[in-house]
């Protein structure tokens, strides 16, 4: 945060997004960037506008919102634009994951209108499977990252039922029937169009992030484009990439898939024998 020695006229306004919200209105910009967030006083050290909030009764947690640089947000055809460099941090990604996740639905986007005092403005909520990234527009173009509105968040966090059944599913598969297409394990999961492969893709990756901090094979490998063809799909190969799994030397992709699906297979066949056994 910026040198806070001078002093600052400051208001305080309810916030028509979270009524248990107050927000304080500074008079110039104290963060450029990043939204930065102070989860309890202890984490304010040396932060002396931060430190004054906290002492405040009743206040738990402070959001610093970040402006967001005047190149970052365009407006074309009535539509926001957003630099994908500067939004694939925010949303854990690199820039072409990020390109490649917009396009298939991974990644989601709504525009909001404000209402009361923000009448005017815009809220634009950024959504992947495990990140949400807010910022509000002014009418002028002046942007600032917010925090994202809590139903937006929890939305993400219902997202986890998804990827829990489909692990479930996964995991108790017969091996006759492996593997199985998007669409079958759409189906599978009584899901709904539109949007009923991107959902799945969605859940998939958070179930290849939780096996390769486990360092498990990929149960997601057991999910192809195509029966028959050992066809995995090219957001399959990226998501494992930016985990660090990638062939190794000598390997092609479909050397290290199917060294990913053999791994998986394994893990799922003893999953079903040993429930076999238990049944005898």
């Amino acid at each position: 945060m910026s040198n806070l020695t001078i002093p600052l006229h400051i208001r305080a306004e309810t916030s028509p997004a979270d009524p248990n919200n107050i927000r304080f209105v500074l008079e110039r910009d104290v963060q450029k960037g990043s939204l930065l967030t102070f989860p309890d006083a202890d984490t304010a050290q040396g932060e002396t506008l931060v430190k004054a909030l906290f002492a405040i009764t009743g206040v738990k947690m402070v959001d610093v919102s970040g402006a967001i640089p005047d190149d970052v947000i365009m407006v074309k055809d009535g539509k926001f634009l957003i630099l994908l460099d500067y939004l694939a941090p925010h949303l854990g990604m690199d820039t072409e994951t990020l390109r490649v996740s917009l396009q298939s639905g991974g990644v989601v986007s709504q525009c909001e209108a404000e209402i009361g005092i923000d009448v005017g403005k815009t809220r634009l909520i950024i959504r992947s499977s495990n990140c949400v990234w807010a910022c509000q527009i002014s009418a002028d173009g002046t942007a600032y990252e917010i925090p994202a509105p809590l139903l937006t968040i929890k939305d993400v966090k219902d997202g986890s039922v998804l990827r829990d059944r489909i692990r479930q599913y996964l995991s108790n598969l017969p091996a006759a029937k492996i593997p199985i297409t998007y669409g079958q394990l759409a189906r599978s999961m009584g899901l709904n169009p539109p949007g009923t492969i991107a959902k799945v893709t969605q859940a998939l990756e958070e179930t290849m992030l939780e096996d390769a901090k486990n360092g498990v094979p990929f149960l997601a490998s057991l999910v192809v484009s195509k029966v028959g063809q050992s066809n995995a799909a090219k957001g399959f190969f990226q998501q494992a990439r930016a985990l660090g799994r990638e062939p190794r030397f000598g390997e092609n992709d479909q050397d290290y898939y199917q060294r990913e699906f053999n791994g998986a297979l394994a893990i799922v066949t003893a999953i079903t024998h040993a429930a076999d056994s238990r049944q005898d």
